[in-house]
C-alpha cells in the first residue's frame, strides 16, 4: 500500500510564512570577552573579536521569512510541495499445524518517501532564510540559488526513512484454561533523520549545507576529548569527510536515541522478544488466574556527537562559531540489552448477593528490578533524568467488584 501523510497545521504556520508571525524573524549574535579582543590580534580564528569588540556585538547571523518566497517570485524556483508519503509491503505466511497451535510470520518493509525538508540555509552575507521543500528537490534549488558550493550539493543525498522485519509468532491457542503467545522480530531501522511517520517535517538533515567541515574543526574536536566520558579520535573519525557538509556526515544509519522516543517503538531494535502467558484454575464457583510476561530487546543505537569550530562569513570575516557534528554514524555503539519480567495474579471469587463477584487482583511490574540505561547524551554521558532508566520494580494490588 502506499498511504499519504496530511501537512499539519504546525507545519504551514512555522515554515511556510511569508510575513513576521511573532518568532520566527530572529537575530543571532556571539559573545566576544576582552580576553577574547585580546587575543584576536594574535590568533586569526578571534581576529573578527577584535573587529567588532567586547559584548554581544558579532552579528553572527539574521533569519528572515519570506525569503524563499521572494526567490520564488523572482523566478528562480518553483515552490512546489508535494505530501510525503509512506510505501508498505507485508507479506504473511499462518499455519495451525497443531489442534491448539499456530504459527504466524510476517516480513514488513515499508518506506517514507517524498520526505519534506525544513532547513535553514545561508545566503554569501551570511544571512539565514528558511528552505522548505521535498527533499529530492533539494539539490536543483540550491544549484538555482547558486549560494552553495556545487560540489556540496552534489554531495547531499535525499533524505529517507526505511524499515525492514522479520516477525514470527507461535502461539498456543486458549484450551484447558491456559495460553501461551511468544513473538520474535529481528528489524532493521535506518533513517537520515529524527523525521516519524505522523511528522516528518523536523529534519535537521541538510540543514546550513554549505558549513563544512576543516581540519580547524577537526583540532577543535580533540581539545574537546579531555572533557569527555567516551573520548574518540577525533582525526581518525572525522578527516575521511573534510570539505562535507557538517550537517550531512554519518547521518544515514540506524535510527538512534531520540527524546521523544526514549525506550519507545521509534528506535532501531535488531532483536525483540515477547513472551506472554497465563493459566485459570477453576475451583467450583472461585476461579484463580495466574499469568506473566517477558520482554527482552536490543538496547538502543548511538554514536558519539562533538561540536566542532567551523567558520561563515560576516561582513567580510570569517567568524567562528560552534556547530555540532556526528562524529560517528548512529549505530556504531549500542546500550547494553534490557528486558522485563513482569507477574501478575487474581482471584475472582462470588459474594453472596446474586451475580454479584469481587477481584482481588496483585501485578507486579519489572519483577528482578533491571535498572539498565534507556538513553545517554550524544556525548556518551549518562542523562540523570528517572526515565533515561528502566523503571524500579513496582507492585500494585486492586480490589474490583463486578454486579
Amino acid at each position: 500500500g502506499r498511504y499519504y501523510a496530511q501537512v499539519n497545521q504546525q507545519f504551514v504556520n512555522e515554515w511556510l510564512t511569508d510575513g513576521w508571525n511573532g518568532y520566527s524573524s530572529y537575530d543571532d549574535r556571539l559573545f566576544c570577552s576582552n580576553n577574547d579582543v585580546f587575543l584576536g590580534q594574535f590568533v586569526p580564528a578571534l581576529a573578527f573579536c577584535t573587529f567588532f569588540g567586547p559584548g554581544y556585538s558579532v552579528p553572527y547571523a539574521s533569519v528572515r521569512e519570506g525569503t524563499m518566497f521572494a526567490l520564488a517570485d523572482a523566478g528562480v524556483f518553483n515552490v512546489d510541495i508535494e505530501p510525503y508519503y509512506k510505501d508498505e509491503l507485508i507479506l504473511g505466511f499462518e499455519w495451525q499445524f497443531a489442534r491448539n497451535w499456530a504459527v504466524d510470520t510476517k516480513f514488513i518493509y515499508w518506506e517514507l518517501d517524498n520526505i519534506i525538508s525544513n532547513t535553514l540555509q545561508r545566503d554569501p552575507n551570511g544571512n539565514f532564510f528558511y528552505l522548505s521543500a521535498n527533499s529530492k528537490n533539494y539539490k536543483e534549488i540550491l544549484t538555482a540559488i547558486g549560494w552553495v558550493d556545487q560540489g556540496i550539493i552534489d554531495q547531499y543525498e535525499e533524505a529517507k526513512k526505511l524499515y525492514k522485519g522479520l516477525q514470527l509468532q507461535l502461539n498456543r491457542r486458549y484450551a484447558n484454561g491456559w495460553a501461551w503467545y511468544n513473538n520474535l522480530t529481528l528489524s532493521e531501522l535506518w533513517t537520515t533523520g529524527a523525521g516519524a511517520w505522523w511528522n516528518n517535517t523536523n529534519d535537521s538533515y541538510g540543514q546550513d549545507l554549505g558549513t563544512v567541515l576543516t581540519q580547524a574543526g577537526i583540532d577543535s574536536c580533540t581539545l574537546n576529548q579531555a572533557a569527555r566520558a567516551v573520548p574518540i579520535d577525533c582525526n581518525a573519525a572525522l578527516s575521511p569527510h573534510l570539505g562535507e557538509s557538517l550537517s550531512t556526515i554519518n547521518r544515514y544509519g540506524r535510527n538512534g536515541i531520540n527524546v521523544a522516543t526514549v525506550g519507545g517503538s521509534g528506535v532501531d531494535r535488531p532483536f525483540i522478544f515477547k513472551s506472554f502467558g497465563f493459566k485459570n484454575f477453576n475451583l467450583g464457583k472461585h476461579i484463580i488466574t495466574v499469568g506473566g510476561s517477558l520482554n527482552w530487546q536490543d538496547g538502543v543505537a548511538w554514536g558519539r556527537t562533538e561540536s566542532v569550530s567551523a567558520p561563515a562569513p560576516v561582513n567580510g570575516n570569517n567568524v567562528i562559531n560552534s556547530t555540532t557534528v556526528l562524529a560517528e554514524e548512529n549505530g556504531t555503539r549500542r546500550l547494553d540489552d534490557i528486558y522485563e519480567l513482569n507477574f501478575s495474579t487474581a482471584w475472582n471469587f462470588p459474594m453472596g448477593l446474586n451475580d454479584t463477584r469481587g477481584e482481588f487482583r496483585v501485578e507486579v511490574t519489572n519483577l528482578t528490578d533491571e535498572q539498565e540505561q534507556l538513553g545517554i547524551t550524544g556525548l556518551g554521558e549518562v542523562q540523570t533524568a528517572r526515565r533515561y532508566f528502566q523503571r524500579p520494580r513496582q507492585v500494585r494490588a486492586t480490589i474490583g467488584i463486578k454486579f
